[in-house]
């Protein structure tokens, strides 16, 4: 996994949240066209995970560890 600089880590939380209404403080690593698709899904299934699921937090942390580690 990537590191990211702060300045970075805030868009890339912005755009997370954004896009998705994923968890407020966790970041996919850097957005890149190679991995676009890959990151949406991702992505969708935490916003899938927290629409089912009001206690969504482990659910949704499961989901993000299982999304970091295909990159």
């Amino acid at each position: 996994m990537f590191h990211l600089d702060a300045a970075a880590a805030a868009a890339a939380a912005a755009m997370t949240n954004a896009l998705c209404g994923c968890l407020v403080g966790i970041h996919f690593v850097t957005w890149t066209s190679a991995h676009t698709i890959e990151r949406e899904h991702c992505c969708l299934y935490l916003a899938y995970t927290k629409h089912q699921n009001r206690t969504l937090h482990l659910k949704a942390l499961t989901a993000l560890s299982i999304c970091n580690a295909s990159f």
